[in-house]
C-alpha cells in the first residue's frame, strides 16, 4: 500500500517537474517562482 502510495506521489512529481521544465524553455512564467516550487517539491520528497 506505501510503495504504491510512494510512487505514485514520486511520479506525479516527476510530471510536475518535467511540466515546470516546459514552461521554463517558453519563459512564459516567472523563473524564481518555478524554481522555488522544484526547490519545495524536492524538500518535500527527502522528508
Amino acid at each position: 500500500m506505501w510503495k504504491i502510495m510512494l510512487k505514485s506521489k514520486a511520479f506525479s512529481q516527476a510530471m510536475e517537474i518535467e511540466r515546470l521544465k516546459k514552461a521554463l524553455r517558453k519563459k512564459d512564467d516567472n523563473i524564481e517562482e518555478l524554481e522555488a516550487r522544484i526547490a519545495r517539491m524536492v524538500a518535500m520528497q527527502e522528508k
